[in-house]
């Protein structure tokens, strides 16, 4: 729990250091590249309460970097009008996955092994910010101002 305590109060030192791109990108990539913690505490038992909680701490202040970042964003160039269906559809996207990744989980747990399983789950995680490197996010320093044509300019 105490990432994300520190991960928030990292956010918008990091946005106004770098950009909100270049943040959104590194949180997502440390949130991913942190995940391969839990695989090597798994395969080395030795070490693997440091691994864990490392990966812990480290995973949620990455996380709530990202998250932040990437919620300004979606503020900032949603227009107002439609800012409750597009947070609504988020967060049916994202949620409603979670069941799907815990089904998928086990199924692959059950098939391959637990530790296959984890070093699988963690490098889809380490992957899922190739996304933000394919789009223009990447290189965003502020999130721009848009125009909604049904009310007047939306300046945040």
């Amino acid at each position: 729990g105490v990432g994300a305590l520190v991960g928030p109060l990292a956010a918008e030192p990091a946005r106004r250091r770098v950009g909100l791109g270049p943040t959104s990108v590194a949180g997502l990539f440390l949130f991913g590249t942190t995940g391969l913690f839990v695989p090597v505490a798994v395969l080395v038992p030795a070490v693997a309460l440091p691994m864990v909680v490392a990966s812990e701490f480290l995973q949620w202040a990455a996380l709530l970097v990202y998250a932040i970042n990437v919620v300004s964003l979606r503020q900032a160039i949603v227009p107002d009008r439609l800012a409750g269906r597009v947070n609504a559809t988020v967060r049916v996207v994202e949620r409603g996955m979670q069941p799907v990744g815990s089904l998928l989980g086990g199924i692959l747990g059950g098939a391959i092994g637990l530790a296959p399983t984890l070093v699988l789950g963690e490098f889809v995680m380490l992957v899922a910010f190739l996304w933000l490197i394919a789009s223009p996010v990447r290189t965003l320093r502020e999130p721009v101002p848009i125009r909604d044509p049904g009310n007047e300019m939306v300046d945040r």
